[in-house]
């Protein structure tokens, strides 16, 4: 191992003594920070960095090694001292005013310039130059306000591509990057991310000749990641292979089959997202399966989420994470894709996680290999009573009902029913008013109804406070504890001191029975009872 002159210090052990001391020095620049006292009012990294170069010059001073050290150990002390995170050309500027063996370190060494994030063309031709030939990372943001000259001298680059990502843009300043690849020369790219500031259309591609620009018209072999927002998959981006990383955003006119060739021409897919994605079902395939076997989390915001599940074959995983929202109002939605649908569907799913919301008053979440299946309606959806009793909601332990006007707009026989189903049910909250909580009582007195059940969440309209005793509730805490399945807390969260005092005393029996009451305040305009285990 090579030893440097003047030192008994080898590279490795140099390199652990300079990352100790950064990271060091790191810790306790942060912790100035935070205890501030508000005599600093901006957190500047530039200083910071400052600092830590200081002290990495001083320590180099000290072993008469700083002029020996060489370009690789220099890079490995900036990345595990977490001073080039990100690069930026500011950074590089201060490594380079350490002492001049490290400006010539950082000048020739071209992994330090083979970012690209800066608008100035200057900066962006000296990264150019001093990346050599190395696979470019480029991250364009506010991409519209780069000059011409900057975005063509990018685009001329673009064979070396490895990650490319645009925001901001508006279509015209797209030419100049995809017309710019040689004609059968594939850049190394492996990430692809388009953001524009507008939706696009397949039709504007086409007219403006984007459409076939080598990155959007053909496979390219290295490419694994892709996210495209406002920007339409065109049916030969869906023909793309290899992908493990799907996301896909505001697709507007884009075709539900494009996406679902897309899937289906990528199997082993780790992450899909795909979101805002309103397009009508008349391109809806039948009896189409896609196997994805490796695929760890699926995100769908779309009120056609069900067009796409019905069509994939996932692996039966605990690692598996499924997120599935609606982002119609349950209104707008046609029949089949109201939220019953959903949880039937859902069934088939009781090994993975799952979240199904409709905006804002539809939840339901799923997650049988932690054993906690949680649901939460507002405004029910349709056939409530057939959802309720079917076999995916018998293992509900979490039911949760509110509505925002303050009572729980249900036939209570209907909910009656469904309760009778949920034998693994253990916490229930409502948002009722003081008829149908009293029904409820009556109703969980019944010891074949929901017997685990240990926590009751209710919240009570105002003046209730004196009529509680007379519906029953002590009664049924009794009641269900000479059953040995009672609640062993009662906890009871109010709006005011007044509260406290009024329901301190018509609990005060329970205080014999029970280990603990707890009388707390809480930050809501009107009381909430909550009766736990």
């Amino acid at each position: 191992m090579e030893t440097y002159p003047g030192a008994d210090l080898t590279t490795e052990q140099l390199l652990e003594a300079l990352s100790r001391r950064v990271k060091q020095q790191r810790s306790v620049c942060d912790r100035n920070v935070k205890n501030q006292d508000f005599r600093f009012k901006v957190y500047n990294q530039e200083e910071v960095l400052s600092n830590l170069l200081f002290e990495v010059r001083k320590m180099c001073s000290s072993m008469n090694v700083a002029s020996c050290v060489p370009a690789e150990v220099i890079t490995r002390i900036a990345i595990e001292g977490q001073l080039l995170v990100p690069r930026q050309y500011r950074d590089l500027v201060s490594m380079s005013h350490v002492c001049k063996s490290w400006r010539e370190a950082v000048i020739s060494y071209p992994l330090f310039w083979n970012s690209i994030s800066d608008e100035s063309e200057m900066v962006t031709r000296m990264c150019l130059e001093r990346s050599k030939t190395l696979s470019l990372t480029v991250s364009l943001s506010d991409f519209n306000t780069w000059s011409t000259g900057t975005r063509r001298l990018v685009g001329s680059h673009a064979s070396r591509f490895e990650t490319l990502s645009l925001s901001g843009f508006l279509p015209g300043g797209l030419s100049e990057i995809f017309t710019n690849l040689i004609p059968g020369e594939d850049p190394p790219l492996r990430e692809l991310q388009l953001r524009g500031m507008q939706e696009l259309s397949t039709e504007f591609l086409i007219e403006h000749g984007l459409i076939f620009s080598p990155i959007l018209s053909k496979d390219i072999p290295t490419l694994q990641k892709i996210i495209l927002s406002s920007f339409p998959l065109t049916p030969q981006m869906s023909a793309l292979r290899n992908l493990t990383d799907i996301g896909l955003f505001d697709l507007g006119s884009t075709l539900i089959s494009s996406v679902l060739d897309l899937l289906a021409n990528n199997p082993c897919l780790e992450q899909v997202a795909i979101s805002r994605f309103y397009q009508s079902r008349t391109s809806r395939r039948k009896n189409l399966s896609i196997a994805l076997p490796h695929l760890r989390s699926l995100l769908v915001y779309s009120c056609y989420a069900v067009d796409i599940l019905r069509c994939l074959h996932l692996p039966r995983s605990e690692d598996l994470e499924i997120d599935i929202r609606y982002s119609f109002p349950e209104a707008a939605l046609p029949q089949a894709y109201q939220p019953y649908s959903i949880l039937q569907l859902a069934s088939d799913l009781r090994f993975a996680e799952v979240h199904l919301y409709t905006s804002p008053k539809f939840y339901l979440k799923i997650c049988d290999h932690s054993g906690e299946i949680t649901a939460e309606f507002g405004e029910l959806p349709p056939k409530t009573a057939e959802v309720l009793g079917s076999s995916t909601v018998r293992l509900i332990k979490h039911l949760r009902f509110w509505e925002d006007q303050g009572h729980l707009d249900l036939h209570p026989l209907e909910f009656f029913d469904a309760l009778h189903h949920m034998e693994r049910l253990e916490s229930l909250g409502l948002d009722c008013l003081p008829a149908s909580l009293e029904e409820i009582l009556f109703l969980l007195d019944d010891a074949t109804h929901c017997p685990l059940l240990r926590t009751l969440i209710v919240r009570l309209p105002e003046g209730v406070v004196a009529d509680v005793e007379e519906h029953s509730l002590l009664d049924v805490v009794r009641s269900r504890a000479g059953r040995g399945n009672a609640v062993r807390r009662l906890r009871v969260v109010l709006s005011s001191e007044e509260y406290v005092l009024m329901y301190s005393q018509i609990f005060r029996p329970l205080v014999q029975e029970f280990d603990i009451l707890v009388c707390q305040l809480g930050g809501d305009e009107r009381p909430w009872l909550v009766w736990e285990d």
